[in-house]
């Protein structure tokens, strides 16, 4: 029986990456390597030592995944912002971090107070030429008759 934890870990530190996407592809290609090499004995083994190098191949895999599991610090998103929260709650009452009197000014001055005018009714607007913007369209030119009629026509 193949020590197939050594292989998978031979072929992880060859590709170097270590990504669990990289890891992924390394074992479905160890996985159909061994099926294909189970398939070329001559005369082929049993289905059931088959499925037991295949099950020892599994196992392998879970046992590299579980070290790579352990070797990852683990990271909790929450308790990452459980940190943040508390260091804001520590450093709210230091002088850097206190907040500074709003002032009661406006940013803008106020407007002067408005007049009222008597009503005066708006004057009505003049009459206004317009230019025309488009060409007088000429007369059709008539042309001119002879009074002597033309050969050939007779009236």
């Amino acid at each position: 029986m193949a020590d197939y934890v050594a292989i998978l870990k031979k072929a992880l530190g060859k590709h170097g990456d270590e990504t669990p996407e990289k890891r992924t592809r390394i074992y479905a290609s160890v996985r159909t390597m061994l099926a294909k090499k189970l398939e070329e004995y001559s005369p082929p083994p049993a289905a059931e030592a088959i499925a037991t190098q295949m099950r020892s191949l599994e196992d392998a895999i879970a046992s590299v995944e579980r070290d790579y599991a352990k070797s990852l610090p683990e990271t909790d998103p929450l308790a990452e912002l459980e940190h943040i929260f508390s260091s804001i709650d520590r450093n709210k009452n230091q002088p850097s971090h206190t907040r500074q009197p709003a002032k009661a000014e406006s940013a803008w001055p106020a407007p002067p107070a408005a007049k009222p005018e008597s009503y005066q009714p708006a004057p009505p607007p003049a009459a206004k030429v317009e230019p025309s913007w488009q060409r007088a369209t000429p007369a059709p030119s008539q042309p001119a008759r002879a009074d002597t009629p033309l050969p050939g026509m007779d009236a």
